[in-house]
């Protein structure tokens, strides 16, 4: 039986190890955390984070956390609307945006100009978003990956140029010749023109109630709840994977390079070098994987991290990378256990982080970080964080300063901060 978050979930931090580490700031039973839900956070430097989340039953808000070690001291920012859901965040200085699930009251996206309201858009409705990033590190441009108009089931980016007022939408996959299964899941935007979006699909079940973030993470809109494990066709969730059978998925799409494998997985990696004017698609998998994050420190350096589990062709985590803006070549695969690989933060050209989870069973899971000092071509594994199920959201601040949200097995959430020993 999968984990459901309860409404008393609570919050905590960790540390990673040896020569750098994660740390947890409250610990076992996490009774001392401020908030009941610490869904996403971002942080514009160490001494100022904005972490969404939720007190039990009220909605779902911003909250600001005046020095990063304090996040038993966050005070509620003045939230002139509230979402859903928020799954992502992005923030320079005291502009951001936030991304998640939207309806026709609570909208998919807030912002803020001044650190302090953070209000909703009024040009666009019905967007759910697991991926807000800002463009080229500016706090004028934010970029919004996800359901850009759910009515109509359009998917792709929307760009925002006023700090996130006023959106956008960029026609991001009608040429590209994907099968009409395939979606946006996350971006990096490393300039005003070149910009990446991972996209992806996996074995699941339609069901309108729920909200999927990937194979394994679920978010259940009439209960504000999240699922943990595999989406039953009934909304239930089991926490190991089985031989599903999903129908085979077509496509309309007459260029497509060929059709995704009966099993559902599909993965694909896209590009544009005129601020999303045209597309190319620069790497596809059929049947093993889809993709998750992708980050990158210029217009020509990124990596991407992908996951697909044992009802794939070749399940496991990985890690690609790009040196040259064009070829993406894998430098991991972790298959040993069901290891999920969901975020990835450069703060240089040598330096960067992963962070995901694994599962072993119901009751032996945990956080697993990777760093790299050479670009992405080796990885070193960090101590794992014994108790947790998911890492939710991850932001570095710089090489010495990171932080994340994640979810333990005691079914509460945690803040990690990542400092050097």
């Amino acid at each position: 039986m999968a984990r459901i978050l309860s409404a008393c979930v609570v919050l905590a931090v960790l540390v990673v190890g040896a020569s750098a580490g994660w740390k947890d700031l409250f610990g076992f039973p996490w009774s001392n955390v401020p908030l009941s839900l610490a869904t996403t956070l971002a942080c514009p430097n160490t001494s100022l984070c904005y972490i969404a989340g939720s007190h039990g039953n009220d909605p779902f808000a911003v909250y600001i956390a005046p020095t990063a070690q304090s996040f038993t001291n966050v005070t509620l920012a003045n939230n002139i609307g509230h979402s859903l859901m928020i799954l992502s965040m992005a923030a320079a200085g005291t502009t951001g945006a936030t991304a998640g699930v939207g309806g026709l009251k609570d909208p998919g996206v807030l912002y803020t100009t001044d650190g302090f309201d953070w209000g909703p858009i009024n040009d666009i409705a019905l967007v759910t978003g697991q991926d807000i990033e800002a463009i080229d590190g500016s706090g004028d441009n934010y970029a919004f990956i996800g359901a850009t108009n759910a009515l109509f089931g359009k998917n792709g980016v929307l760009v925002s140029q006023n700090g996130g007022k006023n959106w956008k939408a960029k026609d991001w996959k009608s040429n590209l010749g994907l099968p009409e299964d395939v979606s946006a899941r996350y971006g990096a935007f490393p300039s005003l023109t070149t910009w990446y979006v991972s996209a992806g699909s996996f074995p699941g079940t339609n069901n309108s109630n729920i909200h999927t973030v990937s194979a394994t993470r679920h978010f259940d809109k009439r209960s504000g709840k999240f699922l943990r494990g595999f989406l039953n066709a009934n909304g239930t969730t089991q926490p190991t994977p089985v031989q599903r059978t999903a129908p085979v998925q077509k496509s309309t799409d007459a260029a497509a390079p060929f059709p995704p494998d009966t099993n559902g997985y599909y993965a694909a990696m896209t590009k544009t070098t005129d601020g999303g004017q045209t597309w190319t698609v620069q790497y596809t998998n059929a049947g093993a994987f889809y993709f998750n994050d992708v980050d990158c420190v210029s217009e020509t350096n990124c990596i991407a991290v992908a996951e697909g589990f044992s009802d794939g062709t070749a399940p496991g985590a990985r890690v690609f990378v790009t040196t040259d803006g064009n070829t993406w070549t894998q430098t991991l695969l972790v298959n040993n256990v069901q290891t999920s690989f969901m975020w990835v933060r450069m703060v240089s050209a040598q330096v960067g982080w992963i962070g995901g989870s694994f599962a072993k069973s119901q009751f032996s899971s945990g956080a697993v970080f990777y760093q790299t000092t050479d670009g992405g071509t080796t990885w070193t594994a960090q101590p794992d964080i014994k108790g947790l199920e998911e890492v939710m959201s991850m932001w570095m601040v710089d090489e010495n300063s990171g932080f994340a949200t994640a979810i333990t097995e005691a079914d509460v959430t945690t803040v990690l901060q990542y400092t050097p020993n």
